[in-house]
């Protein structure tokens, strides 16, 4: 059997793949409940040392957390295994790119993404807040 859990297709072929279904959904909660809005921004926190593939959950949570409404950028950092994982999605009315390669990421305008290492998740979340005003203020945003 498929199901569709925030936008990635997993397979059910037995427990332990319910079992990791079970650990995404908690993961996703975790990044709801730790969510901060910021004028148009979402942040979203979240832990997740027993995925096998961060980088696809934490982008499909970024792309749930860009329906909310008045949102044109989401940003969804988790912590695993040592490294943050910063998954940037948006609008056509901010260009995410800019902000992840200032922190080592890349991406298009859209969908971009950065991994930090050597610092705590409330790092990255201040290092990104701190960077998106700076270029708002330079003129990269609509």
């Amino acid at each position: 059997m498929i199901i569709t859990l925030f936008g990635n297709d997993k397979t059910i072929e037995n427990e332990d793949d319910i079992a990791g279904i079970v650990d995404d959904i908690k993961i996703w909660a975790e990044a709801k409940q730790k969510t901060i809005l910021m004028d148009a921004y979402s942040f979203s926190l979240c832990h997740a040392d027993n995925v096998s593939d961060p980088t696809a959950i934490c982008s499909g949570i970024a792309n749930n957390f860009l329906e909310t409404e008045d949102v044109i950028a989401s940003f969804v950092l988790m912590e695993c295994k040592e490294k943050i994982y910063i998954s940037a999605r948006s609008t056509d009315e901010l260009d995410v790119q800019p902000f992840m390669e200032q922190l080592g990421g890349s991406g298009d305008a859209n969908t971009a993404s950065a991994q930090l290492t050597d610092c705590t998740l409330e790092d990255g979340l201040r290092k990104l807040v701190k960077i998106l005003p700076e270029k708002r203020k330079e003129g990269d945003t609509d």
